[in-house]
């Protein structure tokens, strides 16, 4: 898939590059054998012709430049989809405007944000092993080791910027394992001269609140340079301090709530200024557009003149930008195209449809009648597509109180809120080993995963007890873990120590739960009583959504 996604691009690059080498090379005729043409009305037009043919000429090379560089950008994406050895790189000093020498940088290629990969990381904090109280100069020239804490250094950052349009992606983590990421789709500084200055931020996405966008426009500060509120000094980093932040990344490291107000590695609207954070990175990346759009512009013909001459430029005039327009407009559509394949190719991969599939019995041991399933291909929790549904819920619109009979067989509509049924899971899972996810929002839009990479369960008979989870990945903690091995529980079945009955819902049930996400729908605080993974938000805290998904391994 790849390599065919490449030669696409390939392909597409060379037919362009002649057809707009033909456009931009090939001047009509203005004069026809042995007209004579003159006169001022004719000179006038000829010039206006001129100018147009230049002015479209010109426009007509940067926009190639610009659909190069995204069919470039594009190729990428293609190459690093299946890239994922995150490391030491050397940045070529060809690549970047009047850069003189190579430096190491640490490129991120993991996808666990959504975002993609390639990214370079100029701020890493992790540990507290690297003191970021540091001059001007450490600040402008790097510091630290780029396999672990450090900074890239300014200098280099402002190098990496002015080879083009960059994107910047803020990682951030708590010491209870939560993740949240702020994305900037335009990140430029200014030079040394002018403080490293944020010249731009651009648009924001992302979890973790915009604490970046107070500190547009402002200086680069450390405690011997541009201190003019004594904020590099007082809070012992250096940033982009303005009265003094909103974010400050390069704080003192500590463990959660700090001793002294704001003093710690801080993202405000993540977890408030109070609290610092485990983990930080800052990085940057290329900006890929997805299309380029051709314009032209008209002339505007002013002057009263007329005569054989003035007709003949006209109809050249004419056919020149009756030419141009026609072939633009088919490059664009092919432009259109040819990116919606790539593009398709990229998020897709397979199928990227999420909805209503029917589990074909075919695929499944001893299954001997179909049923809908949905299907989820979304690629924002970095752990790719194709995943079964079996547990929804996001507004509380279906009670998951129920029976036995109903978590055996199923209830709800797969569309929406529903419990896809035990011995429909338990067929799924017979086929060969799969492994879940499970994924959580809360009311104020954090998102994390569960992933297990082994889960398998029991028969009725059994009473579908959790054999095995296997091993653990994500962000949400592993509150499943207190659960393998125990039967599933409820209220008119196995509930020996009432707790389908207390917390009224099913589950795997042990003394009495640390996860319980068929709870009663809450909004926010619960008492226990709720959407529950207390790994993730503790134990009373209900989540606005989860999702229990599995797949094939």
């Amino acid at each position: 898939m790849k390599h065919t996604a490449s030669n696409l691009v390939l392909a597409t690059m060379l037919k362009f590059t002649v057809i707009f080498g033909v456009l931009i090379t090939g001047q009509p005729k203005l004069l026809a054998a042995g007209v004579p043409c003159s006169g001022f009305g004719f000179e006038l037009l000829t010039t206006h012709m001129e100018a147009f043919e230049e002015r479209i000429s010109s426009q007509m090379k940067e926009n190639f430049k610009e659909y190069q560089a995204t069919l470039t950008g594009v190729n990428q994406m293609i190459n690093d989809r299946d890239n994922t050895n995150s490391g030491v790189y050397v940045a070529n000093a060809t690549n970047f405007k009047n850069l003189n020498y190579t430096f190491n940088v640490f490129r991120d290629f993991s996808h666990n944000h959504g975002f993609g990969g390639n990214w370079t990381v100029f701020q890493r904090r992790f540990d507290g092993s690297v003191d970021f109280n540091r001059s001007w100069a450490e600040y402008r020239d790097g510091f630290g080791d780029v396999r672990g804490e450090h900074w890239l250094g300014l200098e280099k950052v402002k190098f990496l910027l002015d080879s083009g349009r960059h994107e910047l992606l803020v990682v951030l983590e708590d010491f209870e394992g939560v993740i949240a990421y702020a994305k900037y789709d335009n990140f430029t500084l200014g030079s040394e001269a002018e403080s490293y200055k944020i010249t731009s931020q651009g648009k924001y996405r992302g979890n973790a609140g915009d604490a970046l966008k107070i500190h547009d426009k402002r200086n680069f500060a450390t405690y011997d340079n541009i201190d003019v509120k004594n904020c590099a000094k007082s809070y012992s980093s250096g940033g982009w301090f303005n009265s003094c932040f909103s974010m400050n990344l390069n704080g003192q490291y500590k463990r959660g709530e700090p001793k002294g107000y704001a003093k710690g590695v801080i993202w405000s609207t993540f977890r408030g200024i109070n609290y610092s954070l485990k983990s930080t990175k800052m990085m940057i990346r290329p900006f890929t557009v997805i299309c380029v759009l051709l314009m032209t512009t008209q002339p505007k013909l002013t002057a009263a003149s007329s005569g054989f001459g003035f007709d003949l430029v006209i109809t050249h005039m004419r056919a020149f930008e009756e030419r141009i327009s026609s072939q633009m407009k088919e490059n664009f559509k092919e432009c259109q195209a040819t990116l919606a394949r790539v593009n398709q190719m990229i998020d897709d991969r397979d199928n990227t449809n999420s909805g209503v599939f029917v589990a074909n019995a075919t695929n499944f041991k001893n299954l001997n009648y179909t049923f809908n399933v949905f299907r989820d291909f979304s690629h924002n929790h970095g752990f790719g597509g194709n995943w079964t549904v079996f547990q929804r819920r996001f507004d509380g619109s279906v009670d998951f109180n129920r029976s036995w009979a109903e978590y055996r067989d199923g209830f709800g509509d797969v569309r929406g809120e529903h419990w896809l049924g035990l011995e429909k899971v338990k067929f799924l899972l017979d086929s060969g080993r799969h492994e879940l996810l499970v994924v959580l929002e809360d009311f104020e839009g954090v998102i994390a995963y569960a992933k297990y990479d082994n889960f398998m369960l029991g028969s009725e008979a059994e009473n579908y007890k959790i054999q095995s989870l296997g091993n653990y990945r994500g962000n949400a903690g592993d509150a499943l873990k207190i659960h393998d091995k125990r039967n599933f529980v409820t209220y008119d079945k196995n509930d020996d120590d009432n707790c389908a009955k207390t917390f009224s819902s099913g589950g795997w049930y042990f003394l009495c739960y640390s996860m319980n996400l068929n709870g009663p729908y809450k909004k926010g605080e619960s008492n226990a009583k709720g959407i529950i993974w207390s790994t993730f938000r503790g134990i009373e805290y209900s989540l606005k959504s989860s999702k229990m998904m599995i797949r094939p391994v």
